[in-house]
């Protein structure tokens, strides 16, 4: 008899040791957003993901990360749903992809795909499962452009003066290496409180970070990285305001149809070039292009938003 109550007691202490790792992996409902739903596994991958974008995103608090990841599939799955009413999601455009995945892992310092996927491994995460969201994007800005082509409003007389100014020969161009974070004030009065709490951010998360945070930009996973930007293509404001800026610093919010615009600069570096004025105009033509398209996408995923069931 003490030897089958000592069994019992066993028993009793083991499932009481495991019911805590079981409980860790339920998976459970946390957001339901009209068909579609986000478990805490997904949260987790999504925290998983952007880690492996910023790799500065794992300084931030555990709450504040997964706060951010939950948000971030949000806006995923908005779109999502959004897509499938116009487009057959599953259909896949290799051929971009291919050269989004190769600019994903280029901006991360990696050399080639096989290393890119040893390194989604290390976060525990699927390349295929990475093809998916770039695929997503695509087919989201293919919905912006279908909308909206029809309402870009170029003034290309104005770009052709601009370019006429410009000197053929031996011109010395900048190039700066750009972050940006892009927010939104629903009244004038509240952008200085804004820009103070998104400078302390800075400060104490640093630049990265703060535009996981805050920006509403599509860079805001990658930590609000732009890239290299040629100076012919900026607009005069930008251009003053980044010339009055040292590298490592960051501009004053910059008043932009659809937000305002924080830029910090990471390095710069300059070249002299012969400038061919038609490829320059179009290379305007296309930057303007897809400034205004980026201001559409914004609104319309706004508009999106506000009609969409959610339930948190």
């Amino acid at each position: 008899m003490l030897k089958k109550d000592l069994i019992i007691v066993f028993l009793i202490i083991f499932f009481l040791k495991i019911t805590p790792i079981y409980a860790a992996l339920e998976t459970y409902v946390v957001v339901r957003i009209d068909n579609q739903i986000i478990t805490n596994y997904d949260i987790k991958k999504e925290y998983d993901y952007l880690s492996a974008l910023n790799k500065q995103f794992q300084n931030l608090s555990k709450d504040r990360g997964m706060k951010l990841a939950k948000e971030s599939l949000i806006r995923e799955k908005i779109k999502k749903v959004e897509i499938e009413k116009y487009f057959d999601f599953e259909k896949v455009n290799t051929d971009l992809v291919n050269i989004l995945i190769t600019n994903l892992y280029t901006s991360l310092e990696i050399d080639n795909l096989n290393e890119f996927k040893e390194y989604l491994d290390s976060f525990d995460l699927n390349f295929n499962e990475v093809k998916k969201k770039i695929n997503l994007e695509i087919y989201w800005n293919k919905l912006i452009r279908d909308k909206h082509s029809n309402m870009i409003n170029i003034d290309i007389k104005k770009l052709k003066e601009k370019v006429q100014k410009k000197q053929i020969e031996n011109q010395n161009v900048k190039e700066f290496d750009l972050y940006e974070i892009l927010f939104q004030v629903d009244k004038q009065s509240e952008l200085k409180t804004k820009t103070e709490e998104i400078n302390k951010s800075i400060i104490d998360n640093g630049f990265k970070n703060t535009a996981s945070i805050y920006s509403v930009s599509n860079t805001a996973k990658l930590g609000g990285y732009i890239g290299w930007i040629d100076q012919n293509k900026l607009s005069e404001r930008i251009l003053n305001k980044l010339k009055k800026t040292k590298v490592g610093d960051v501009t004053e919010p910059i008043n932009l149809t659809n937000g305002f615009l924080i830029l910090k600069i990471n390095e710069v570096r300059e070249k002299k070039i012969s400038i061919d004025k038609e490829k320059l105009l179009q290379n305007l033509i296309d930057f303007e292009k897809e400034r205004q398209l980026n201001q559409f996408s914004l609104s319309y995923f706004n508009k999106v938003k506000l009609n969409m069931e959610i339930n948190e």
